[in-house]
């Protein structure tokens, strides 16, 4: 773990990001990034692996509990896997943790009768856009600024 957060720590350094996007709350690579993220915000993102790591070991929920402690936002996409989360960290994180779900709900979905045939890439979509609203009321889709910066 020591070797990965002096790695983990530098690139931080380097690239100063504006945020940090950490894959699989309490897993090596998450916890080396909040150990060494500093004052740069912390969006953990959990899977359910780790989740399921750390209902059956100790050393993964203590390394969960480490992760989440420092992580500004915890994201999961299903009620049920927030709540198993909620519980492994006795429910002291319940205000950071946000469910947006993968893909999109099929009654959103549009059919199109040709593909996509524009020259540049898709525009992203900011994700609470569409988890807290309606398709009727959905705010413009924002622009990714051209600053940022996210490990």
């Amino acid at each position: 773990m020591g070797a990965l957060a002096e790695e983990v720590g530098t690139l931080i350094e380097q690239i100063r990001p504006d945020a940090i996007h950490a894959q699989n709350v309490g897993f090596a690579l998450s916890l080396a990034l909040t150990r060494t993220a500093g004052t740069v915000p912390v969006i953990s993102i959990a899977h359910g692996t780790e989740v399921m790591a750390a209902e059956r070991s100790t050393a993964e929920q203590e390394a969960m509990l480490e992760v989440a402690s420092a992580s500004a936002a915890i994201v999961t996409p299903t009620a049920v896997l927030a709540d198993r989360l909620d519980r492994l960290t006795a429910r002291r994180f319940t205000d950071r943790i946000a469910i947006i779900p993968w893909g999109i709900r099929l009654g959103d979905a549009r059919v199109r009768d040709q593909p996509f045939t524009g020259s540049r890439p898709l525009s992203l979509v900011h994700a609470t856009a569409w988890t807290t609203t309606s398709p009727r009321s959905r705010p413009s889709k924002p622009s990714p600024s051209p600053t940022s910066r996210t490990v």
